[in-house]
Order: C-alpha cells, then sequence, then structure tokens
C-alpha cells in the first residue's frame, strides 16, 4: 500500500503529520482513477468511474481521498499510530491536496485521449 503521511511524536507529546504528496497522488490517479489534461488553454480533471471518463471539479479529488480514508484507513500502517478523526483534521489543517502544475503533470503523464473523445467527455 502506497505510504501517505508519516507520524511522529512533538517535544510537548502530541503527533505531527507529515503528508507524503506523492503517495496521495498516486492513490488518486493508481486506485481512484483521477487525470489531468489540458485542452484549449484550459486545464481540466478526469475522472474514471466504472469504466467511463467523466469531467469533475478539483474539490471531487479532496472528496475522493476523504471516502478512500474512511474505507482504508484501518489497513493503512498509520492507523497503529494515530485515530482516523486526528488524521482528518490534520488533512483539513494542512490540506495536502492543492492545484499545482507539478501535480497537474503527474497526473496527465501517460495519459493519452484524442480531442473527439474529450470534447465528448467535457461536454456531458
Amino acid at each position: 500500500m502506497t505510504k501517505i503521511a508519516d507520524i511522529s511524536i512533538r517535544r510537548n507529546g502530541l503527533k505531527k503529520v507529515t503528508f507524503f504528496e506523492l503517495g496521495i497522488y498516486r492513490v488518486l490517479k493508481q486506485e481512484l482513477g483521477f487525470r489531468f489534461v489540458k485542452y484549449k488553454g484550459k486545464g481540466y480533471y478526469l475522472r474514471y468511474n466504472n469504466g467511463a471518463l467523466n469531467h469533475v471539479a478539483f474539490h471531487s479529488l479532496r472528496d475522493a481521498f476523504i471516502e478512500y480514508l474512511e474505507k482504508h484507513f484501518t489497513r493503512l500502517p498509520i492507523s497503529k499510530e494515530i485515530e482516523f478523526e486526528a488524521f482528518i483534521n490534520e488533512f483539513y489543517c494542512q490540506i495536502p491536496i492543492k492545484r499545482n502544475p507539478g501535480w497537474q503533470g503527474f497526473l496527465n503523464e501517460d495519459f493519452v485521449i484524442d480531442d473527439v473523445k474529450l470534447s465528448q467527455v467535457l461536454n456531458k
């Protein structure tokens, strides 16, 4: 399973969450089916869902990742180090999923779609 965060203990005894953006974006891409594409000068987030490709809003990445955590948190190694509620609170405080050209490139990497199909997806 992809490592998405590291938990450490601060001097005051509180837990510190360090998010690994690469791990988070791997989950978004490989497990949750998100992609990014530029078309006619604009950027679009796409998602494979039940075999169909759909245009989605940026916030869908965060929402889907939260759902993923809700379903899979107990199977993640960090679940032995921190409670789910504390982890989610840190997620909302730090917001590790951001609009970033580097991560957009990662979501676009190895993604090929012709203009006709993309136009159909964007105009659904």
